[in-house]
């Protein structure tokens, strides 16, 4: 899929959080993958702290991803949602990004802070938007 990546000069470089400040795609195919917490195919919880949720929320997305033929290199636009979002999660939140992502097809990302999710006991959330050149 054409992209490329942009870190402009004037900007803050993303790469330092695992992210693109713009990313510029053009494929046939989009990919909108559903907001994906850290609950597995039999619908448990996986994980009761940050670090093991976004862990198990990023390969839910991954499974998303390889059903429609596509991989974490496809990503143009990650949004993550974290219960209780302080400044101390933003280490493990970059590293986890870091292992999941291609350091050279960096998508867009935000973080933000939310109240609660939609089942007790979840703490992170990531929904995503891949673009491929095929159906």
């Amino acid at each position: 899929m054409p992209r490329k990546s942009f870190q402009p000069a004037k900007m803050l470089d993303g790469t330092h959080f695992a992210m693109a400040q713009v990313v510029k795609s053009q494929g046939e195919s989009h990919l909108h993958i559903a907001g994906q917490t850290a609950i597995d195919e039999t619908g448990a919880q996986v994980g009761d702290d940050f670090a093991s949720q976004l862990k198990a929320s990023l390969e839910n997305v991954r499974i998303a991803l390889e059903a429609a033929g596509a991989t974490p290199k496809d990503l143009v636009r990650v949004t993550t949602y974290i219960v209780d979002l302080k400044p101390e999660l933003l280490e493990n939140y970059v590293v986890a990004l870091s292992a999941f992502f291609d350091s050279e097809n960096l998508p867009a990302c935000s973080m933000i802070g939310v109240q609660a999710l939609a089942q007790p006991g979840l703490l992170v959330e990531v929904e995503a938007t891949a673009v491929l050149d095929n159906d």
